[in-house]
């Protein structure tokens, strides 16, 4: 359930508050709007059966990416968002959120998946075995303050890790995967992951994979976890090494830790 008791928090670019724009829905791109930014055209998939087009947040659009349902015919690759936070910078570009007391609760790393694709049938997490890999390509859209780029000064990457629930503990990261150079903030890019590294020590059963991002800068080098940095990861149920023997709902939608 997305977040409540939202009062007194508020939107600001560049430190000011602007006038919003929203509607009641949009199609597969909002329009750019003024001022822009924060009102430019971002895909938004789970508009795709609609065709009035605005700039802003589409109300039904909000709910469909907060309850993970929506009419589309690709509705299985569309993910839950469950942070209020990742709608409202899906949808506005590169604001901040405050509190009453002027306290920032977004930081400047920032990202949303808008599609994942297992590539199986009802696109359903296969059930994960140790030494075994499997693809999974995410459409992910930079929601953060600055652009991505993967070069000498700093590189982007889309990663994960394994929430075992028996322990309550994450364990470390599996593959990492390069995200494409240039990615501004509103737009998005595909990335093809390898899920793999599977723990071998793990007792068949549910777990949480976490899908997350890093940001590596400077000589030595230094990582900052987008996670670390107080944005959410997106949490997908799986099955590693057996078949779960608890009920787990691997449906893409209404997913949770």
């Amino acid at each position: 359930m997305i977040e409540e008791g939202t009062a007194g928090r508020h939107m600001v670019y560049s430190g000011n508050v602007f006038d919003v724009r929203y509607g009641a829905t949009n199609p597969l791109s909002t329009d750019n709007g003024w001022p822009n930014p924060p009102h430019k055209s971002v895909l938004d998939p789970v508009g795709a059966n609609y065709t009035v087009s605005r700039s802003g947040m589409g109300q039904v659009n909000a709910d469909h990416w907060a309850s993970g349902d929506d009419p589309t015919a690709d509705d299985l690759l569309h993910p839950r968002w469950t942070d209020y936070r990742q709608i409202l910078t899906h949808y506005y570009t590169q604001i901040d959120i405050r509190d009453a007391a002027e306290n920032p609760l977004t930081p400047y790393l920032r990202w949303n998946a808008l599609s994942l694709d297992w590539g199986t049938a009802g696109n359903t997490p296969p059930i994960m075995s140790s030494g075994e890999s499997h693809p999974l390509t995410v459409v992910i859209q930079n929601t953060g303050k600055g652009t991505w780029y993967s070069n000498q000064a700093q590189t982007h990457y889309f990663t994960y890790h394994y929430y075992n629930p028996r322990t309550g503990t994450t364990d470390s990261s599996g593959n990492w995967e390069t995200v494409a150079t240039g990615i501004a903030p509103g737009v998005e890019t595909t990335v093809l992951i390898s899920i793999n590294d599977v723990p071998s020590w793990y007792e068949p059963g549910p777990y949480i994979l976490q899908l997350d991002m890093i940001r590596q800068t400077g000589i030595p080098q230094s990582l900052e976890w987008f996670s670390d940095q107080g944005w959410p990861t997106l949490n997908i149920p799986v099955c590693l090494n057996g078949p779960c023997q608890v009920f787990l709902p691997i449906v893409m939608k209404n997913y949770s830790q």
